[in-house]
Formats: C-alpha cells, structure tokens, sequence
C-alpha cells in the first residue's frame, strides 16, 4: 500500500495520478482534497481486501478514539471500498 500526498493545483496533479493509476492497475482511492488544494491519493497492491461500509466505519472510529483523527469523515468520502 503507497500513501502519497499530491499537491493537487500542480501542473504536475494529473501527470502523477495517471502514473500511479498505471502502477497500481487503478487500485487507488482519493481523498477529498483540503482547502489548500493537497490530496491524498492511497495505492494497493496485493491480493484484494474486503471491507463492507460497516467494517469500514468501525475501523475509522477506533482510529478516531485512539489517535484523534477525522476518519470517519474520510472513511464517509470514498467511494466502493471492495476488491482495493
């Protein structure tokens, strides 16, 4: 799994998308950009992991409890979550 952070006003945005879209065999998932226009692009490769939207959204409140993050917010804004 790659967690990468591009800067998504850069001329660059796309070019870089497209080229972990061709690594990852589109197996990425983005994250809503933030207002600074920076988003976060997530890559899987592997054998598939399966979560339903309620595995899923049990996780990210343990990640919220545990390490003060807005996951559920993140979790909530991603498409399908089967077959990353």
């Amino acid at each position: 799994m790659l967690s990468v952070n591009l800067f998504g006003e850069h001329a660059s945005f796309k070019r870089n998308l497209e080229h972990l879209q061709s690594v990852f065999d589109g197996r990425l998932v983005l994250l809503p950009p933030v207002d600074e226009g920076n988003q976060i692009v997530l890559g899987f490769k592997g054998p598939a992991v399966f979560a339903d939207r309620d595995q899923l959204m049990a996780r990210a409140s343990w990640l919220e409890q545990h390490y003060k993050l807005p996951a559920k917010r993140w979790a909530r804004s991603i498409g399908p979550v089967n077959g990353l």
